[in-house]
């Protein structure tokens, strides 16, 4: 019974970092036998998970393999025969047990193992004939089949000449909302972009099938308006079906100062931009149906805004999607009247800056003007720490907040609110809830807020 997977048709990804400085790439190599040797030295004790999924001998194996072929050993293919056995493949047995193979002789098997002649103990270059290898350690379970051929030299070989290849990779431009970025795959039929933000795990996958040469892409952050301002760009190579994923093994573009990630410049970051515009408190309890399911639970609660909520046209203290497109007909005329997610990422990304209307109850630069305590600790156009302001302490304060809501005002002037005594917070939340759509008046001025 012939192996499944050729190395023609299994995915070859190769690790490149990309530095800041000079636009510089580099190349992950795997390991080599020898390295590993010195690394986890026969007799030295190994009592560590591998990606929390296994112990002990099958989890040093893995390891092991991970370092030596550059792929995840649990996205290999498994067989249930010793036929065309070679090193890096690994085996596992009913004892239960698993080995790592460094070489095949003929029917010899030299292989490296972890806890079985001592508890944790590191074992290099056992041998046994692979008749003997069942009677030793039970019966086969699964042999983790290796993508790549493991050289007698310790060295990781292509073991194909047309097994494809990444290079020239870089980041030719960045900026707020669009990074540009390079590639070419060299003895591929296809390539593969995936973009992830690693705020929400939302993924944009873009095909690459011809003029794999040179491979130009631009990622605009408002395709994926609400995913923050750091993503994973994972880039890779083919030779064979594109339907291949399950053999794959991740491997991620940088910029910036985070491991792994591309940010972007001049943005907010993640915290920053839940400060700007989030309450989880606030939005639980305007929202009957998210308290039920959740809760107060702070962390589940802005998942669900950022994923459903600003799709769903929900709003906060500091943020109305629907409120921002009507108060910037520029906004609504560029992405549409509603388009939330958008509106969202137009906000965070340049409205809070610009000093956008972006709430019935709070417009920054209304709030510092008066609020002269907020505008002297701040400063009188620092508009996003007057949003955070307003999110954290503002609602319990009975602030005066927008041109259409004063707190103190509005339960004064409404009678059935002024005998229920309404604390600042709950004033905020009628007025979201139902005062605007009963076109109550909630400031001096008596203008109505449309949303």
């Amino acid at each position: 019974m012939k192996r499944k997977f050729s190395m023609k048709s299994i995915m070859v990804v190769l690790l490149f970092s990309v530095m800041i400085v000079g636009n510089v790439t580099s190349v992950h190599a795997a390991t080599s036998i020898s390295t590993l040797k010195q690394q986890y030295p026969s007799n030295s004790k190994w009592n560590s998970s591998y990606k929390n999924k296994a112990w002990q001998c099958h989890g040093f194996a893995c390891m092991l393999a991970d370092k030596l072929t550059d792929t995840d050993p649990y996205t290999w293919s498994r067989v249930n025969h010793f036929n065309s056995l070679k090193a890096g493949d690994i085996i596992r047995f009913t004892r239960p047990h698993s080995i790592l193979v460094t070489n095949v002789s003929g029917d010899t098997v030299t292989y490296v193992d972890c806890n079985w002649v001592a508890a944790n103990t590191v074992k290099w270059d056992q041998t046994l004939q692979k008749s003997q290898l069942t009677s030793k350690f039970g019966n086969l379970s699964a042999v983790w089949v290796s993508p790549k051929n493991i050289g007698s030299g310790g060295t990781v070989s292509a073991g194909n000449s047309t097994a494809p290849t990444i290079s020239s990779v870089r980041i030719n431009h960045i900026n707020k909302d669009n990074v540009n970025f390079s590639f070419s795959v060299k003895n591929g039929t296809l390539a593969k972009i995936l973009i992830e933000s690693t705020l929400t795990g939302a993924k944009k996958e873009v095909t690459c099938t011809s003029n794999l040469s040179n491979i130009n892409y631009t990622f605009s952050r408002s395709s994926i308006p609400t995913g923050g301002n750091q993503y994973r760009i994972y880039l890779y190579a083919y030779n064979g079906s594109r339907g291949n994923y399950k053999n794959e093994r991740i491997h991620k573009m940088r910029y910036g100062s985070t491991p792994d990630c591309v940010t972007f410049p001049g943005t907010l970051s993640n915290s920053q931009m839940k400060s700007l515009v989030f309450n989880s408190r606030l939005y639980a309890d305007m929202y009957s149906d998210l308290k039920r399911a959740y809760g107060y639970d702070d962390n589940r609660l802005w998942k669900h805004y950022l994923l459903n909520g600003i799709r769903e046209n929900r709003v906060t203290a500091t943020f109305d999607p629907s409120y921002y497109l009507k108060n910037s007909s520029d906004v609504g005329k560029a992405y549409g009247a509603r388009n939330y997610e958008k509106a969202f990422y137009h906000f965070t990304t340049y409205g809070y800056v610009q000093n956008r209307t972006s709430s019935p109850v709070f417009t920054a630069s209304y709030y510092l003007a008066k609020n002269k305590d907020i505008a002297r600790a701040y400063g009188k156009t620092n508009y996003y720490q007057a949003a955070v302001h307003f999110n954290r302490n503002g609602i319990y304060e009975l602030r005066d907040s927008s041109l259409y809501y004063c707190g103190s005002w509005y339960r004064i002037y409404n009678a059935d609110l002024r005998r229920l005594n309404m604390s600042s917070y709950n004033l905020i939340k009628h007025y979201l809830c139902h005062g605007i759509y009963e076109k109550r008046f909630a400031n001096t001025g008596k203008k109505i807020a449309v949303r």
